[in-house]
């Protein structure tokens, strides 16, 4: 009797053992594929990040030194445009472009099309502002203050002594613009997309579609729109090859998406001199 107790116990401690083996085969399996998981993800992401910037490459290239319209053309090709409307192209059949389906969304803005917030125009800015969806009883303020804060700048920086010691720090990103008295962060995502530090001289041909009815006549605005549909839809006929041909081949804004993965540049683009492409930094 004493006998088989004591077998019984052993053997139960032998199930135990076995059990808890097996419990922590388990968790060793689970474990094993929750980090062969993670290392597929993150091998994905990096395959992704780097087809993305392949074909930012890509498409920088063939902007440096391909024509932008006409047969063939870049604008042809993928249907591209500059107006910041996102395209969905095509790109060729290579192995680092198979992690994005070789393919992503496409969107150029050209910057000279924004307001230029270094010296805006203030009917301009009035305007834009509005539309954006700013207060009119604050628009006024915001210009006035943005005004001031590049003349402070200017002229504390007539000296290098004084540069250094002013507060006034020159605009160059639209996230400083919070820093200008005033301004909230609410007015800064607003205003965004419309605005840039890289412009001068605006030109709406290629502007958003905010900037073209907010600053242009219903009529006018109407034949940018046609024109924009007609390059979209069908081949670009004498009067929009001519206003292709003369969008400024300066600071374009390149972003790319594909899916979670986002890429963006901010690139001047001068195919005549011996440096074509200039990729700006601060952006």
């Amino acid at each position: 009797m004493l006998q088989q107790r004591e077998n019984g116990f052993a053997l139960f401690q032998v199930l135990i053992m076995v059990s808890i083996i097996s419990i922590l085969m388990i968790l060793v399996m689970q474990y094993a594929l929750r980090a062969t998981q993670q290392s597929d993800d993150l091998q994905n992401s990096v395959n992704k990040q780097l087809g993305l910037y392949s074909a930012m490459n890509l498409i920088e290239f063939e902007l440096a030194t391909q024509p932008w319209s006409g047969q063939n053309s870049v604008a042809q090709r993928w249907q591209i445009n500059f107006h910041g409307q996102p395209q969905l192209i095509s790109l060729p059949e290579r192995r680092v472009f198979t992690a994005i389906d070789s393919e992503a969304w496409v969107t150029i803005q050209n910057q000279r099309s924004l307001l230029d917030l270094r010296n805006p125009d203030e009917h301009n800015f009035r305007r834009i502002a509005v539309a954006a969806g700013i207060a009119e009883d604050r628009v006024s303020a915001l210009h006035r203050s943005l005004q001031l804060w590049q003349l402070r700048y200017t002229s504390a920086n007539r000296s290098r002594v004084q540069a250094r010691q002013s507060a006034f720090a020159e605009l160059t990103h639209w996230s400083e613009l919070t820093s200008v008295p005033g301004w909230t962060e609410d007015d800064m995502l607003r205003l965004r997309p419309f605005v840039t530090f890289h412009g001068q001289d605006m030109n709406v041909a290629h502007a958003p579609e905010l900037i073209v009815n907010a600053l242009l006549p219903a009529t006018q605005a109407d034949i940018v729109a046609a024109w924009r549909e007609q390059q979209r839809t069908g081949p670009i006929d004498g009067i929009g090859q001519v206003a292709l041909d003369q969008v400024p081949r300066r600071v374009q804004s390149i972003s790319l998406e594909q899916g979670d993965v986002h890429l963006h540049r901010l690139v001047e683009i001068r195919p005549h001199n011996r440096q074509p492409l200039r990729r700006i930094v601060n952006d």
